[in-house]
């Protein structure tokens, strides 16, 4: 009988959703509204493919960068920039908000009709990728469905006579007692409601669905009422599968809201779980990257039993655990190391990349021609135990266990060598540069200060300065002050005179200095963003400024920490950016923001002679303290 049935609604359920797919793709829309625009609010915004942090890149775009808003998907707006289109996150975006409400305003939300009744909702219906979505609760509720939210599973379960609906947030198979229903779009929340395709919710228990597309209408009937005696039938609890990646390794947890009764069968590679008196809920298979290599998991019901399958890569440790009272079993595999990499640069200089599965935690030590690295939180994993490198400046590179969950790494040098060590972006691999000491050309002790803009360049303006007026007399004044203090200075430009981007780190290269700061005003499209940030910049993939990591970061909080606290402005940090004086430059090099110029208050502060003279003051101390700290000045004070 169920099987007949079934048919019959998947006989239904096509006709409905071709007739939906034809109308939501010819249906004519309503004249497009003019194009809304945005800002980008975070320092640096990534341009994602999909509406997804899990998504790819597909373009980066800066703070105050203005971009066009093409359609909005939850917390997602679709944004065009350029010759790059995407999705950006609403946390990073600040948008014209009568203009979004015009584009959200331009879909037309379908009626439903239940048993000849018009449902009212809270949250409207949506139509996404040609499917019908509509509110969960209201509607299985309506039709006499007991419904219960559990917020640590994210799943919905609604109880209706003796059918039992299962459906998880994300998931595109939930279960109508036990069976799964493969859905092409999966259930998601919008307002705190969660909202389902339509064909689920009007036919999980039995009802039917049809569309009117003239008016634009869904109607739907009820089930018929339920035998008043029903058989007894037997409930099973649930067993949820799910993943979770920490510093610690990577977690696959199998949950239920009782105690479960299970046996384990474990072998090198696999671990089998069988949980008695149980049925699959929500997602029944996930992969999970554990670097190059993949893990699986699958769930399935076998009678009243649940079996899980967990298929790990060749070599990998794991342990399992029982948790919550019995009401968790979990399997653990401790962060590994899972590649070594090695790359050259120059005559000698060399890239080691240690890679784990998860975010590493490490301290590193270094002498003239040893470093040493602890990964607190990594085993050895697939790194060798030792490497032998033909490579003239590598004596040995040494893998060894440190208590039940670390590992040491130890690199010997064959003669002194500069060491710079430093993770990548999420934190799960790190950069190990190092080069002969000797190749590394011993600067000048003296310093060169860029006066930002001059000549037929004003820089930023407010509604009285042009920035070109600004930065010079705080430059003079610092020189003076760091003349002052037995430090020798070279200005980039001494009075209102063009200097391009390159002649000014040229002339930073020429004099092979020690030091390079470059003095600006910040500015914005917007009055409102206020305060003192500075700039620096090593990337990786400039072997060079990545072995000056550890100085130009040094010489760049020294900058702003001294700056915040003369000025007393709001502290915007230090930041990274590929500036061409900080590119170009190849000493440690930083360029300060002291204020905005176009913000109205912060442009009256920097017209006053005593707010330029704390700036000189703060930046001649900043420098001060690097150059004897880091140089010595012993050549140039004789």
């Amino acid at each position: 009988m169920f099987k007949m049935m079934k048919t019959k609604y998947l006989l239904v359920l096509l006709a409905v959703t071709v007739s939906l797919y034809i109308s939501f793709l010819f249906s004519p829309l309503p004249d497009q509204a003019a194009a809304a625009t945005g800002v980008v609010s975070a320092s640096v915004a990534n341009i994602r493919s999909e509406p997804s942090t899990q998504s790819s890149k597909a373009g980066t775009v800066y703070k105050d960068t203005s971009v066009t808003i093409l359609s909005q998907s939850g917390e997602w707006y679709k944004i065009q920039v350029g010759n790059v289109s995407g999705w950006m996150h609403q946390s990073v975006l600040t948008p014209n908000s009568s203009q979004v409400f015009a584009i959200s305003t331009q879909a037309k939300t379908p009626i439903v009709m239940l048993d000849g009744q018009q449902m009212q909702f809270e949250v409207p219906p949506i139509i996404e990728n040609g499917r019908t979505l509509v509110p969960l609760r209201a509607i299985f509720e309506a039709m006499g469905a007991q419904v219960d939210w559990n917020n640590a599973t994210q799943t919905v379960t609604a109880t209706r006579g003796s059918t039992t609906v299962v459906l998880t947030i994300g998931s595109t198979s939930p279960t109508v007692n036990g069976q799964a229903w493969p859905l092409d779009v999966p259930a998601k929340i919008v307002s705190d409601r969660t909202l389902a395709p339509l064909r689920f919710i009007g036919e999980a228990f039995g009802g039917t669905v049809t569309w009117d597309e003239a008016a634009y209408t869904v109607n739907m009937k009820s089930p018929a009422a339920a035998d008043p005696d029903p058989l007894p039938v037997q409930v099973l609890e649930g067993v949820t599968l799910s993943s979770q990646r920490t510093s610690d390794g990577v977690r696959i947890m199998m949950e239920s809201a009782v105690k479960l009764d299970k046996t384990i069968n474990k072998t090198t590679n696999q671990v089998s779980y069988v949980f008695a008196n149980r049925q699959m809920q929500g997602t029944s298979s996930l992969q999970v990257y554990l670097g190059a290599a993949v893990l699986s998991a699958s769930g399935s019901n076998q009678g009243d039993s649940v079996a899980v399958n967990i298929q790990l890569p060749s070599g990998v440790q794991y342990t399992t655990a029982t948790e919550n009272d019995g009401r968790r079993e979990v399997l653990i595999i401790p962060n590994y190391i899972y590649d070594v990499s090695r790359k050259t640069f120059g005559s000698s200089g060399e890239n080691i990349t240690i890679s784990t599965i998860t975010s590493m935690q490490y301290t590193s030590t270094t002498a003239s021609n040893r470093l040493e690295v602890v990964f607190n939180n990594a085993l050895i994993g697939l790194a060798s135990a030792d490497y032998n490198f033909n490579s003239p400046l590598i004596s040995s590179m040494v893998f060894q266990p440190q208590g039940q969950t670390g590992t040491v790494l130890t690199i010997t040098t064959t003669k002194a060598a500069k060491f710079s060590v430093g993770p990548n972006g999420d934190g799960t691999g790190l950069n190990i540069l190092f080069i002969d000491q000797s190749e590394i050309q011993s600067r000048v002790p003296i310093v060169v200060l860029d006066a930002g803009h001059g000549g037929t360049d004003p820089g930023a303006s407010g509604a009285y300065l042009a920035e070109k007026d600004v930065n010079l007399p705080v430059v003079l004044k610092a020189g003076q002050l760091l003349t002052a203090k037995g430090i020798k200075v070279v200005y980039t430009r001494s009075d209102n005179t063009y200097v391009s981007l390159m002649d000014r780190s040229n002339i930073a290269n020429l004099y092979n200095a020690s030091v390079f700061v470059s003095v600006h005003c910040n500015a914005s499209t917007s009055s409102a963003p206020y305060g003192t940030e500075t700039y620096c910049y090593f990337p990786l993939e400039n072997p060079g400024l990545y072995l000056q990591k550890d100085e130009r970061y040094n010489l760049a909080l020294r900058l702003q920490q001294s700056l915040v606290a003369a000025l007393g402005r709001a502290d915007r940090g230090v930041k990274q950016s590929n500036l061409s004086v900080l590119r170009e430059s190849a000493m440690p090099a930083a360029l300060v923001e002291m204020a905005f110029i176009s913000n109205p208050t912060e442009e009256a502060l920097l017209q006053q002679l005593q707010f330029r003279d704390l700036a000189s003051q703060a930046i001649a101390d900043a420098i001060a303290g690097y150059m004897n700290a880091n140089v010595n000045l012993n050549n140039v004070r004789a």
